[in-house]
């Protein structure tokens, strides 16, 4: 199905009961608020680059029982 397919029925359905400004998001779409309206872009990547590394933080208790296996 594609993008088309889906976010059509959608955003019929939606328009029945809100009528303000929408935005479709996906990955590393990033949204500037501020007093005046906010603005949605997306990030600008450099592909090439090391990522940072940050330190490492042991996992809370209650990821061992949420962790999906199999």
């Amino acid at each position: 199905m594609s993008r088309v397919e889906t976010v059509g029925p959608v955003f019929s359905e939606m328009r029945t009961t809100h009528h303000g400004p929408v935005v479709i998001s996906q990955d590393l779409t990033v949204f500037n608020v501020t007093a005046e309206p906010v603005v949605a872009r997306q990030a600008v990547v450099d592909p090439v680059r090391w990522p940072v590394v940050g330190p490492t933080l042991e996992p809370p208790a209650w990821w061992a029982d949420a962790l999906i296996t199999g």
